[in-house]
């Protein structure tokens, strides 16, 4: 599967967050989440900021704050994954999330839960060597311009759900890589840092999908040595699209264009975090 194993799909999660203010009024939302071992071994969940701050997904309501986060997590049986599922509360936001002041990612550093998890053999596949750093980013070697990719996500808005709803289960989109990915894209429509414009189809529900890089040549072996070699890489997360104007239905709003914060913004908040 172009260096990426399938067991991307087990550890890509739907999250739901609910926001209220002082007399109770609440917003609920859903988004996408994945997990990755840091350097120093700790389970970090990886989202989205505007899933979890609401100064960003209700600027016109500033007293809502945060209330909770919820990740469904899967049950298993004999270390295989059954389509049996449950939403679990994160007890310690406080002390777990961390949040870029200036790009659109958090990240949650050993979430602990109000009752026990389920145990997952397939947590530990995604780590830290798997993101591109900025150094990576200015070679042309390993990212550039029209670069295919793939995210895998929840879409779906207003009850309509484009995912597997009996397992539970994202779906994944090929996109391009539509601006200079050693660049912070910039546009008036986009309110954080650290952006790569994509060219595909992102809705919403999406937002915190991983973005992949497949694996590109032929990995060295003997006196092979491909220049052209590139392993499966995590570029991003997939973080909002541009929406068009227009008179007819609103699945035909999309333009087309659709943007993801770079893995940077990833590893910058682990360094804050300590880890």
């Amino acid at each position: 599967m172009l260096g990426l194993t399938t067991n991307i799909f087990w550890i890509t999660h739907r999250i739901k967050i609910i926001f209220t203010d002082d007399i109770g009024n609440e917003k609920i939302g859903y988004g996408t989440g994945f997990w990755m071992i840091s350097q120093s071994g700790k389970n970090i969940f990886v989202t989205n900021k505007h899933n979890v701050d609401p100064s960003i997904k209700f600027p016109n309501k500033p007293l809502l704050k945060l209330y909770k986060i919820s990740i469904e997590l899967r049950y298993y049986e004999s270390s295989q994954p059954t389509e049996n599922t449950d939403f679990f509360d994160v007890e310690n936001i406080e002390n777990c999330l961390f949040s870029s002041p200036s790009s659109d990612c958090s990240i949650l550093v050993e979430p602990k839960f109000h009752k026990e998890i389920p145990s997952d053999p397939n947590r530990e596949i995604l780590k830290f060597e798997n993101l591109i750093d900025e150094k990576s980013f200015a070679n042309r070697l390993i990212i550039g311009p029209m670069e295919t990719s793939f995210f895998i996500g929840f879409p779906g808005q207003n009850g309509r759900h484009w995912w597997d709803e009996k397992w539970k289960l994202p779906v994944a989109r090929q996109c391009t890589v539509a601006s200079l990915p050693q660049i912070s894209f910039t546009n008036d429509q986009i309110k954080t840092d650290d952006i790569i414009l994509m060219s595909g189809l992102s809705f919403s529900g999406s937002s915190g999908s991983p973005v992949f890089l497949p694996a590109r040549g032929f990995p060295p072996d003997g006196d092979i040595n491909d220049p052209a070699w590139r392993p499966a890489l995590l570029a991003g997360i997939m973080s909002g699209h541009f929406w068009e104007e227009t008179s007819v239905p609103s699945m035909f709003h999309h333009t087309g264009l659709s943007y993801m914060t770079r893995s940077t913004s990833i590893l910058k908040l682990l360094q804050q975090a300590n880890i």
